[in-house]
């Protein structure tokens, strides 16, 4: 032992002496300066440019030792093989760790003092020191190992350890690149949940189980690399043949990265499996006649739901009652519901079992009787399964995990057939990509919204933990389980549509007001900002259009794993889709008391797109846009413009006018946008088509009056986006409403001409999401 820390100290005196160690100091810690001052919450991330940062100084400090003559000198020294590679290693280690110590005392004064978060102090450390330490031992046995294999070749050396850094950032292993987390040579735990401060809801869900495996795998592998390198060290002195014990600790350490590589493996065999039932159901369901005439309208939903979170399975009974709503007789009932649910029984409202059969996510009930044109009619079905969707191919929307029941946290999804919807409603396209990589197509899927018909609630939720329940509609009751077993909710609402699920340990904060907030124990005290936020605009925007069946509101607080889009930091986001409820992302009640920021006014434009969804639900923000995120975008400038005056709206129309759409490929994937509903070509015309009616004779009450008419469209026809075929006819029916009220035919006209023309441009680009054109690409980080 004092020979290692002999070596040790020695090999540090020289480091510090050196000016190789000093570029490194002022180098990593302008990157965290630079980080910490643009996105603090990235400042962790950078720790895997530390990492090539660390290898490329151990190779100097390795090749300075060549060049100087001084690892001849070391290789002549009275000690044992393992003290001396082991003292090296130690002094780099030491070194590595002064320079972690300084840089750790500067991320916690910026952010315990500078950049007040609400994020606990021990949760920074573990998260900092956890991937440092991973980082610094890796890449001293990294560059211990390239030593052995290179000998005094400084060249080699070199050229090594380039490529070695430029395989690790292709072979990266991001859960985005579909590449096993096995499969590269290091695994800088980087996007996992070691790499960001954890949730206050949900900790390092849906990664904590990475955690245990990352430290596994990483210290194995870095294991395996030192021993390898003593076997070629002890080899070249030539001291002596290598004994049973140095065996079993290669045998040793290879068992403690396998032990890590198969879960890892295991878990992603796990997802992948998710994603290919999904991918044959979706060929299944594409192999039948979608039934979507809306023959049959929902009447009322009675569901009694049990969430197994241990188990991650959901068991449910609901109760359905329908009507025929055509003008013939109806003898076989066709429903949508998610393949992973298992239907046991299907009954009548008398309780007789009905026939039925499943093909994919469709089941078709076979009637007793056939139902009347006019009739209702009550069904029941008694289904249950896991419930653990995850999507891991790259281009799927949403990416990651889409419904699913956990202990940590629980979310099913308006619109993702989580209870039986009426109709044959495909659940997902299936999309062909060409790939830049070869010339050969790849299918993907792309989830689509199966939307219902409003019609009566009554849900009962029981679960298995001490969490709050959160569907969107009226809670009636909610009770606590004996024995602390659980908790029991009741939700009632004589009009609702899309029901979805979300449960968490929420801390429930109800206003004076019809805002309700669900939030994270840390945060409830930017509640009430959040409330007045809301109720502000949610009171402009009703007076401009009013909704109906208006309930009171809940805003809920979601981790922003749920809302980090495909694209993570550009300024798209992943539509959660949770119907009559106002999603905040996390880092927004982190962000809401400090000073202004670039994250914050990304997470401001995405707290306004998420109030307007109440009118909005189908907007996007993708280019080229639809209509949905145009009329989005039109309504928070006339509520800007009531702030801020009319110059603003002036602003706005400038922008527009000027305004060049320009490919996001070429414009770049991270571009913040600078409007709610996005900057593209809809938006734009959308704004500009209003103005026209708003610079009209008509005024502001005409323009307020034609886009209660386009809202009013927009619920009609809940179960696609509007197109420009439907804003031609809204404009007919306007036309026709403003001649009744004694406009002439040239007032009409006149007011028309230019809105009619935009929108007959329009519908003859036959536009499509860029969702819908990109081609297929591996992420290179």
């Amino acid at each position: 032992m004092n020979n290692i820390m002999a070596i040790a100290l020695q090999e540090m005196r020289v480091g510090i002496k050196g000016g190789g160690y000093w570029v490194l100091v002022v180098l990593v810690n302008w990157l965290l300066c630079y980080s910490l001052y643009q996105d603090q919450f990235f400042t962790f991330r950078t720790i895997a440019v530390f990492y090539m940062f660390f290898v490329f100084w151990n190779i100097g400090m390795i090749a300075r030792d060549w060049r100087s003559g001084a690892a001849e000198i070391v290789n002549t020294l009275p000690c044992k093989d393992w003290e001396l590679l082991l003292g090296r290693a130690v002094s780099s280690f030491l070194l590595l760790g002064l320079l972690g110590m300084q840089m750790f005392l500067v991320v916690a004064t910026m952010v315990l003092f500078v950049f007040p978060t609400p994020v606990p102090f021990f949760d920074m450390l573990w998260n900092y020191w956890l991937n440092y330490f991973l980082i610094s031992i890796n890449s001293i046995c990294v560059t211990l190992f390239i030593e052995t294999i290179c000998r005094s070749n400084i060249f080699l050396a070199t050229l090594i350890t380039a490529f070695y850094l430029i395989l690790i950032s292709i072979l990266d292993g991001d859960h985005n690149t579909l590449l096993p987390y096995w499969l590269p040579p290091i695994n800088l735990a980087y996007n996992l949940a070691a790499t960001e401060f954890p949730s206050q809801l949900t900790e390092r869900f849906p990664k904590s189980g990475f955690i245990p495996m990352v430290l596994c795998q990483q210290l194995g592998l870095s294991a395996m690399l030192f021993l390898v390198s003593y076997y070629y060290y002890s080899k070249r002195r030539s001291l002596g043949k290598l004994g049973l014990s140095y065996i079993l600790l290669v045998t040793a350490a290879f068992a403690v990265f396998l032990s890590s590589s198969i879960p890892f493996v295991l878990e992603y065999k796990a997802r992948e499996q998710s994603y290919q039932e999904s991918f044959s159901n979706a060929v299944a369901d594409a192999g039948q006649a979608a039934d979507r005439s809306n023959r049959l309208q929902p009447v009322s939903y009675v569901m009694d739901i049990k969430l197994k979170t241990v188990l991650n399975t959901a068991d449910c009974d609901v109760k359905l009652v329908f009507k025929n709503t055509s003008d013939s007789q109806i003898q076989e009932i066709p429903l949508t519901l998610k393949n992973y649910y298992t239907v046991q029984h299907v009954t009548d409202g008398s309780g007789k079992e009905l026939v039925w059969e499943r093909k994919g996510d469709f089941i078709a009930v076979k009637l007793n009787a056939p139902l009347v044109a006019g009739a209702t009619m009550e069904i029941a079905l008694d289904y249950s399964g896991k419930v653990w969707e995850w999507f891991t191919d790259y281009d799927a929307e949403p990416r990651g995990l889409i419904n699913f029941v956990s202990p940590a946290m629980t979310l099913l999804r308006s619109g993702h057939a989580w209870y039986p919807v009426l109709g044959k409603n495909p659940v997902y396209n299936i999309v062909e990509y060409q790939s830049r990589w070869s010339n050969e197509p790849t299918q993907i899927l792309s989830a689509r919204n199966v939307s219902h018909l409003p019609a009566a609630f009554s849900i009962t939720v029981e679960i298995d933990r001490d969490m709050e329940v959160v569907t969107g509609l009226p809670l009636r009751e909610g009770i606590y389980l004996s024995e602390g077993t659980g908790r029991k909710f009741a939700f009632f609402s004589s009009s609702a549509q899309d029901a979805f699920l979300i449960a968490a340990p929420y801390v429930k904060i109800a206003a004076q007001s019809d805002v309700t907030t669900y939030c994270a124990k840390l945060h409830e005290e930017n509640a009430n900002t959040i409330i007045t936020l809301v109720k502000d605009r949610t009171t402009f925007y009703e007076n401009l259009i009013p909704r109906a069946n208006k309930q009171y509101l809940n805003v809920v607080e979601v981790p922003q794993f749920l809302l980090d889009s495909w694209l993570e930091e550009t300024a798209e986001r992943k539509k959660l889709g949770l119907r009559n409820a106002i999603l905040v992302s996390e880092y927004f009640f982190k962000l809401l008391p400090n000073e202004d920021t670039s994250e914050k006014k990304l997470q401001m434009l995405y707290f306004e797109e998420a109030v307007l969804s109440l009118w909005w639900p189908a907007f996007d923000t993708s280019d080229p846009g639809n209509i949905s995120a145009g009329m989005l975008s039109y309504m928070y400038t006339l509520y800007k413009e009531n702030l801020l005056g009319k110059a603003y709206y002036e602003d706005v129309k400038q922008f527009w006018l000027q305004y060049k759409p320009v490919p996001n490929l070429v414009a770049g994937e991270d571009g913040d946008r600078i409007q709610a509903g996005g900057d593209n070509l809809v938006v734009k015309e959308i704004f500009l088509i209003l103005d026209d009616i708003r610079q009209s004779e008509l005024g502001d009450e005409g323009v307020q009056s034609f886009m209660q008419k386009i809202h009013a469209e927009s619920v009609s026809t809940y179960d696609r986006e509007l197109d420009w075929l439907d804003m031609l006819h809204i404009m007919d029916d306007f036309g026709q409403e403003l001649l009744q009220k004694g406009y002439s035919t040239q007032q009409v006209n006149r007011i028309m001409t230019g809105p009619r023309q935009k929108a007959e441009t329009m519908n003859s680009l036959k536009l499509s999401s860029v969702e819908e054109a990109r081609s297929f690409r591996l992420r290179i980080r």
